[in-house]
């Protein structure tokens, strides 16, 4: 499965810290999705994608994901985003991919850059994600990668 990282998942560290070693092996590609940008809401230390006609925003296609990294990112990012198929351009065209986008509407009117978010929120961030994968019940990852098993490979989570 291939996903487009805009935000905190371009970071090496946390998305081993998320995925484990596996997180090693995906290939990512330099892309960009139009049709979006990215901003920060006031109180948070993660970026948003806002719809956005005029924007672009740069990140990366990580391909090579399995149903449990699918799992786990859907359940680290939460019930406040949504799942999208959306087409970032890659360096040879469109790339399916999956991309998170909030539920509904928010107000990210300050910038987020991922050098500052580095080093100023990576550490106390990997240490919160550390503890809440030490903490995430092994029955819960196991729906949530069931979920995306059964769309397969090329698919979302199953509703």
């Amino acid at each position: 499965m291939r996903f487009f990282f805009y935000g905190t998942l371009l970071d090496a560290d946390l998305r081993r810290t998320l995925c484990g070693p596996a997180a090693d092996a995906w290939t990512l590609a330099r892309a960009e999705l139009a049709g979006y940008r990215r901003g920060r809401s006031r109180g948070r230390t993660y970026p948003f994608l806002v719809a956005d006609p005029a924007g672009v925003v740069a990140g990366v296609v990580a391909d090579g994901l399995d149903a449990t990294a699918a799992a786990i990112l859907t359940l680290y990012e939460g019930s406040g985003y949504r799942l999208a198929r959306l087409a970032p351009a890659g360096a040879d065209g469109p790339v399916d991919s999956w991309v998170f986008l909030p539920r509904r509407r928010v107000v990210a009117d300050l910038s987020w850059m991922l050098d500052d978010w580095v080093v100023r929120h990576k550490a106390p961030t990997l240490l919160r994600i550390a503890a809440w994968r030490a903490a995430l019940p092994a029955a819960e990852l196991a729906q949530a990668e069931l979920r995306w098993r059964g769309r397969g490979q090329t698919g979302g989570p199953a509703a």
